[in-house]
């Protein structure tokens, strides 16, 4: 009928007012009315009240409930807020998702935070611009999360600690004619931010440069906010702008989803039901063979991509026949991609959970961070179709249970190594936040003025998967690093999907879902008219051929998926049940083989660049035309190349110089290039006088 995860929340809320408690996962498992009725109640775990009263001189252990600390400790809190004890409203220990955030923030030190969100908002006016930010604090007045402070030092564990009174920074910038006004106000105001003063939301400021108007960056940190909550926070903004403030309702305090988040599951519950899913993992599902998940998102890049007209409506009748949602179709869909990238039949990835399921009453209106990264788990090699939507629809219901479990907890259940990450791919279905376009103000003077002009989210994960549901149409985004390729991700996710749903559409077969193609027909047209017109069995047009192939896929692919090796065959063989049947593929000749016509180096990069293939790969000699990747080499081993040319050149090669010149020859012009941009240019002094 059309209901999703955001209208669930409001069907939870109308009922508990109602005196009926139903199970969210119930909702997703037995979605109707009469199945409902007959599930069983949950408890909501208490929450205690905040005993801090107004006007406190002094805080005491036993005013927080929530948290224990000693006097000593309390005081070292009290001493960073401006106003003392009378202005802190409440002390409270993190929520499992922030523990995340303040991990990366601590091994930022200083540098680019991920997790630093922005918004560039353009003004016609100076008279816009000081309406805008007027309208921001009121709802940092309204929010305790937005008069939040996070504390770690000299504490037992993390706290957050309310203001009562916190006062938005505004910085005031000058920005240079000619230049790209966005990108130079984001540079300006930087990529880090303190968490240990509120609010943890900041405004940079500058009169546009080449015309009239006025810019400001808006800078929240995504410890104190989630996409949802950032829509919550603009959304207030807009009506208060508008006139309405009648229409907000009153604001809910965030330590009741703290609480909720840590006490209504305990970590035991979580650990039981993690270990049972991911006990006998020990190996992680890596796409590409990349394994960093901490870096600092600024790497990634992005790529869109909308499904063919009329494909949507088909999309959701089948969910719709099958008792599921899209969300369900798609996240089987990205399971068979990641296989496929990640060269496994049993797979894992994050999947981004709303995490106000179970947040109490009023949480789809609370402007805090409410999501979490939990895994699921899809044995591919194993699955029909049919059963894949049918075990990925019982498992997402299953973990709305456990939707505010730590990571650190489901990493500790399962057999892979601590410092080893359990995942690399994330996938997040989004839904809009489901409001009637009637409920929206009319615009007036005082918002027509002002307009949205770029907004940036990072990730730390090395692929990331989004599917934005407006409620008509579906649109893929796909952010990755290099040298992964957004584009050919985001077309094998398209036509994944296309393919399951055409399987899933059958009345008389149900597939493999290994056997769901993930490239479509024109790409393999295409590689098709690239091969060259040779004799069918001659030796040498199959070594062409296969040389074609690599080159093809090369262009393509990262190198970690570039094979060293190409077999020719007739057709696959395949088993009983359509499956790839492996063990009757012929064994391939892995034996690395340089060029026949070896041509030595001539120049000290060159020498420089054969010594490292050679050394890494356990050649003999390497030629100037030699190809790293076609030797055997892979993206591990690169790493190790680069390290190598670092010591004996002492210059930085980026991956992807190796990526694009992968011969020998074509690597040391490349760092021939490289010393040739980095000489330090010479620029006359100037004297005291000048």
């Amino acid at each position: 009928m059309g209901g999703h995860s955001l209208l669930v929340v409001r069907l939870v809320e109308w009922l508990r007012r109602r005196g009926v408690s139903v199970p969210v996962r119930a909702f997703f498992q037995t979605p109707t009315p009469a199945a409902l009725a007959a599930t069983g109640g949950v408890e909501m775990f208490e929450v205690p009240a905040n005993l801090i009263p107004a006007g406190a001189s002094v805080i005491t252990p036993g005013m927080l409930p929530l948290v224990d600390l000693t006097q000593e400790q309390i005081d070292r809190v009290v001493a960073t807020v401006d106003g003392g004890a009378a202005n802190i409203a409440d002390i409270y220990p993190l929520a499992p998702l922030q523990e995340g955030i303040l991990f990366h923030h601590l091994l930022a030190d200083g540098g680019r935070d991920a997790y630093l969100m922005s918004i560039t908002v353009a003004f016609d006016t100076r008279a816009h611009l000081d309406r805008f930010v007027d309208a921001l604090q009121r709802v940092v007045n309204r929010h305790d999360v937005l008069r939040t402070a996070i504390l770690w030092q000299g504490l037992p564990e993390p706290v957050q600690v309310v203001w009562r009174q916190a006062t938005l920074s505004m910085t005031d910038t000058i920005l240079a004619a000619g230049d790209d006004p966005v990108a130079a106000l984001a540079a300006a105001a930087g990529h880090a931010m303190n968490l240990d003063r509120a609010p943890l939301l900041d405004i940079h400021t500058a009169a546009a440069p080449d015309g009239p108007g006025w810019l400001a960056l808006l800078r929240v940190h995504h410890i104190v906010q989630d996409h949802v909550a950032l829509d919550v926070l603009l959304g207030e903004v807009r009506t208060i702008l508008s006139g309405r403030d009648d229409l907000i309702a009153p604001p809910l305090p965030f330590r009741t989803f703290v609480a909720q988040a840590r006490n209504a599951v305990t970590e035991t519950e979580h650990e039981r039901y993690f270990a049972e899913l991911l006990g006998d993992v020990v190996e992680p599902t890596v796409p590409f063979g990349i394994h960093d998940v901490r870096g600092d998102g600024s790497q990634l890049t992005r790529h869109q991509l909308d499904f063919p007209s009329g494909f949507t409506d088909r999309l959701r009748e089948t969910a719709q026949t099958l008792g599921t949602s899209p969300a369900t179709l798609l996240h089987v869909a990205w399971a068979r991609v990641v296989a496929t990238v990640a060269r496994r039949d049993d797979v894992i990835f994050g999947t981004v959970l709303f995490g106000r399921m179970n947040a109490g009453s009023g949480s789809d209106r609370v402007p805090g961070p409410f999501i979490n990264t939990l895994p699921v788990r899809v044995r591919t090699g194993e699955l029909t179709v049919r059963a894949a939507v049918a075990a990925m629809r019982d498992q997402l219901a299953g973990l709305l249970e456990h939707e505010h479990a730590p990571l650190a907890v489901v990493q500790r259940a399962s057999g892979v190594a601590a410092e080893t990450p359990l995942f690399t791919a994330l996938f997040n279905y989004r839904h809009d936040n489901g409001a009637d376009p009637s409920d929206e103000p009319e615009p007036t003077p005082q918002t027509t003025g002002i307009r949205v002009l770029h907004a940036q989210e990072r990730s730390t994960f090395p692929v990331n998967a989004s599917v934005d549901d407006d409620g008509h149409d579906l649109t893929l985004t796909i952010d990755a690093i290099a040298p992964i390729d957004p584009y050919t991700v985001a077309a094998l996710l398209r036509t994944t999907t296309l393919n399951l749903v055409d399987a899933l559409g059958s009345t008389t077969n149900d597939p493999p879902l290994s056997a769901i193609d993930t490239v479509d027909e024109s790409e393999r047209h295409r590689l098709r008219l690239d091969w060259p017109d040779t004799p069918d069995g001659a030796a040498a047009a199959e070594a062409e051929v296969a040389e074609r192939v690599r080159q093809f896929v090369a262009h393509r692919l990262p190198s970690y998926m570039v094979p060293s090796t190409v077999v020719l065959l007739d057709a696959l063989p395949v088993t009983p049940n359509g499956k790839i049947d492996r063990r009757a593929l012929p064994v391939p000749d892995l034996a690395p083989t340089p060029t026949a016509s070896h041509r030595p180096p001539t120049s000290p990069a060159e020498e420089a660049v054969c010594t490292a293939f050679a050394e890494v790969l356990g050649l003999e000699r390497v030629g100037v035309d030699d190809d790293f990747f076609a030797l055997g080499g892979q993206s591990l081993l690169a790493v190790r190349v680069l390290a190598r040319i670092r010591a004996a050149l002492d210059i930085d090669v980026p991956l992807r110089a190796l990526l694009d010149a992968p011969t020998a020859a074509g690597l040391a012009r490349r760092i021939g290039q490289l010393r040739k941009t980095n000489r330090p240019t010479l620029r006359p002094m100037r004297s005291d006088k000048e």
